[in-house]
């Protein structure tokens, strides 16, 4: 059974309550959560990594003109609205 991404039918909603107690069903969407939650994790470490990357070249550069480092405030920022992000 393919599930489209959108599912607004209440009749093609009611197809999946035969899932509910299929333990085959139940393994393999655990398994896909699962894989999904590590994709996650490896952009969200990705995410960072780009972050301090950006934030260490903007500060030598508002050392190296003189200007102000507003732009690594707002990184900073950005950074604490990714969940979790401070704990990779």
């Amino acid at each position: 059974m393919c599930v489209p991404s959108r599912v607004n039918n209440l009749e093609e909603l009611k197809k999946l309550r035969s899932f509910a107690t299929d333990k085959g069903f139940q393994q393999k969407w655990a398994a896909v959560k699962r894989a999904k939650k590590v994709q996650l994790a490896a952009l969200i470490k990705k995410v960072r990594l780009v972050f301090s990357h950006v934030k260490y070249v903007l500060r030598a550069f508002a050392r190296a003109t003189r200007i102000s480092s507003m732009p690594v405030c707002v990184l900073d920022w950005l950074k604490n609205q990714i969940p979790h992000c401070n704990n990779l």
